[in-house]
């Protein structure tokens, strides 16, 4: 009886394709693997932890390649290509649509609202410097009040709300420069 087939979705920046992994009956480092329907036979070195470069027999050829771990990603480079890939298993892969997009970062030019809220006092001008860390309004929620403060050095440049404003969380409460 042959051992089962492992199957996973590859996503490396445009590319997509199916992997199917399953381990070989002669020795536990050679594998079938399937590629978009191709399949190959692969022989790897025994399991080293810290070895980051590989020479992996493919189809009777050495093949060296780079591989390092980046968080929930694996960075691969092979004569030159490097590429970031994304591994799923299929329900993982069937559940990618619905996970939400993470919001964007502000640019360190402006200072968006942490929370939404009232403006109660407005501690800063245009044109003055401020230093990270320096109280630079205090906002009204949920009847408590909160310093928001600056998140570098820097001039400001515009002060894009007003005492009594009520604001939601992500509006930009003022822009710096330098």
């Amino acid at each position: 009886m042959s051992k089962p087939w492992y199957d996973y979705m590859v996503k490396g920046e445009q590319n997509i394709f199916g992997l199917r992994l399953r381990q070989g009956e002669s020795s536990p480092q050679a594998w079938s693997i399937g590629v978009d329907g191709i399949e190959y036979q692969v022989v790897t070195p025994r399991f080293e932890f810290f070895r980051r470069r590989l020479k992996i027999e493919i189809d009777g050829e050495f093949h060296r390649f780079i591989l390092q771990s980046q968080g929930n990603f694996t960075w691969a480079a092979f004569n030159g290509i490097t590429r970031t890939l994304e591994i799923y298993s299929p329900l993982e892969w069937k559940l990618t649509p619905y996970v939400p997009i993470p919001p964007e970062k502000a640019p360190d030019s402006v200072l968006p609202s942490p929370m939404p809220g009232m403006i109660v006092d407005i501690r800063v001008q245009e044109g003055e410097r401020v230093y990270k860390g320096q109280e630079l309004l205090i906002i009204e929620s949920m009847k408590m009040e909160t310093g928001v403060a600056a998140p570098r050095d820097a001039v400001v440049e515009k002060v894009m709300i007003r005492t009594g404003q009520a604001v939601d969380r992500g509006d930009v409460l003022f822009v710096f420069r330098p």
